[in-house]
């Protein structure tokens, strides 16, 4: 296993480039997120937050796209504020910090994050990042892990190692993006390489979601992308879209 998830990596790596268009915008605070169909076992791109703390009548319309293509538009992102973080790390203007308890954070930010009942993985992989003055990205491995069996944590990945099981076959991922100040530019999402848009739903607590698709190593992947009191959720893994449906019904 652990050779096969170097090669994985090694493979996936190669493939990846910035362009001078994303690095400029990237300085300027502003975000444009391109996102590829990467391995089983890689960091997680892709999850965030919803808050008690203040949030703002102003709303911003950020545009998804598949391979070029626009889809539908979910709810409008919020201006939500958020506290500082203590004892983070800064680099080139880029704020981050890593925990491994969803508490912690939530009382850092000062926020309450949207939880569901299937969240069965005692221990997360949790990175939270700000970019400029508004954009907050909170980056959840492994959130959900269903009926995966022999799940170990792998240090030099800084991932896990699991097998397989029915449903499940890999762990669910959780991305949440915040816009907490009005400064911030609308960026644009867009997912590119295997996958396609599914179809938009409406959840049973009135969310509108996209659901999209792709194939990796022969396993279909679900991306489940909606804004819930104006905080932007996606959930990502290698189940049927029905499981990931229960999962988005069950965030609560």
């Amino acid at each position: 296993m652990t050779n096969k998830i170097r090669k994985q990596i090694d493979t996936e790596l190669s493939d990846m480039n910035l362009s001078s268009e994303v690095i400029h915008n990237i300085k300027k605070g502003k975000k444009s997120i391109r996102t590829k169909n990467y391995a089983l076992v890689l960091p997680i791109i892709l999850v965030c937050v919803i808050s008690f703390s203040t949030v703002y009548a102003v709303s911003q319309i950020f545009t998804m796209k598949v391979n070029h293509k626009e889809i539908p538009q979910l709810d409008s992102m919020s201006i939500i504020k958020v506290n500082d973080i203590e004892d983070a790390q800064i680099k080139d203007g880029i704020i981050s910090k890593e925990y491994n308890d969803m508490q912690e954070l939530e009382n850092e930010l000062g926020v309450k994050f949207l939880s569901s009942k299937l969240e069965n993985n005692h221990y997360h992989l949790i990175k939270y990042t700000k970019i400029g003055k508004g954009y907050n990205c909170i980056d959840i491995g492994a959130y959900i892990v269903g009926d995966l069996t022999n799940l170990v944590y792998q240090e030099e990945y800084s991932y896990y190692s699991w097998d397989s099981g029915i449903e499940y076959q890999t762990p669910i991922d959780l991305k949440i993006e915040i816009i907490s100040d009005n400064s911030q530019q609308p960026f644009d999402t867009e997912y590119l390489g295997t996958f396609h848009y599914l179809n938009t739903f409406i959840s049973k607590d009135g969310y509108t979601i996209n659901l999209l698709e792709s194939k990796s190593l022969g396993k279909n992947q679900i991306c489940a992308i909606f804004v819930a009191n104006g905080i932007r959720y996606t959930l990502t893994g290698h189940v049927e879209a029905s499981t990931m449906i229960e999962i988005v019904n069950s965030m609560k």
